[in-house]
């Protein structure tokens, strides 16, 4: 009966190394944008999608594994911080050992890479191929040197959330294109939407790690973090974190008011 338990615990260990909840968000995020966005407009001007669902399972999974990737790196970056931070929630270097998440990483880097290079060399799309190693070279250096710099880590971090929806938009650009010369209208319209949940993805983003900041705070300082909060105070970073929050709201209702609500189509200003 020990052998179940061991295996569900270790189970248990690297979701929380591979943050396996938002992992499954951005699965999520990325087929509900296909399957209830870009195919019901495709549909009614009879446009194939420019990848094959095999296709698009692949370019999930890519994302999936740079996102993966991130954490881990970051984690093996922030150990000393992290035992500061959250003594009772570290996984690298308590649960599981810095060398295994060393070859964890290697094994994620490599066999995206064989995914991104099949799937460039199949679609024809030599971007996918392209922004593959500078997601994973931006990652290595946000966790080695931006997230410890005033606002560039939040960005960053902001940026590849935002990166979640970019590359699905970055994929179907050829279907989209098509769909901009038969209904140039609901193609505007429809990169109108994508754009707009590039930006409420941005800025949802850097508003949460300004919280974690002013909750990190602590920790950052011994780990030499030059972080909003420690140079310019907590009240500074509040002001900035309900800032973003009013220009997240202020999305949303423009939001409803252009797309959700029922009425005319939206036209480019």
């Amino acid at each position: 009966m020990a052998r179940p338990l061991t295996i569900a615990k270790s189970a248990w260990i690297y979701a929380r190394l591979f943050r396996l909840p938002n992992l499954l968000i951005v699965v999520l995020t990325q087929y509900l944008l296909v399957f209830l966005v870009l195919y019901p407009a495709y549909g009614r001007h009879d446009i194939s999608p420019a990848l094959t669902a095999p296709e698009f399972f692949l370019l999930s999974l890519t994302t999936v594994v740079i996102a993966a990737a991130g954490y881990l790196i970051n984690d093996l970056f922030d150990e000393p911080i992290d035992r500061i931070n959250k003594p009772d929630r570290q996984v690298i270097g308590a649960r599981v050992p810095t060398s295994v998440a060393r070859r964890w990483y290697s094994i994620l880097f490599f066999g995206g890479l064989l995914i991104a290079l099949y799937l460039a060399a199949t679609t024809h799309n030599l971007p996918l191929l392209v922004l593959y190693p500078l997601a994973f070279g931006l990652l290595w250096l946000y966790s080695r040197h931006f997230k410890k710099q005033l606002l560039i880590g939040n960005l960053v971090v902001a940026f590849f959330c935002a990166f979640v929806a970019g590359i699905v938009w970055v994929a179907e650009r050829p279907a989209i294109e098509l769909l901009r010369l038969r209904a140039s209208e609901e193609a505007w319209r429809l990169s109108w939407i994508l754009g707009s949940y590039m930006v409420f993805a941005f800025l949802s983003t850097w508003y949460r790690e300004l919280i974690k900041d002013l909750e990190d705070e602590e920790g950052d300082r011994r780990g030499h973090c030059r972080t909003l909060p420690i140079l310019y105070g907590r009240k500074a970073a509040k002001v900035v974190a309900a800032f973003l929050a009013v220009a997240l709201l202020l999305l949303l209702l423009l939001l409803y008011d252009k797309v959700w609500t029922p009425g005319p189509s939206l036209r480019p200003i």
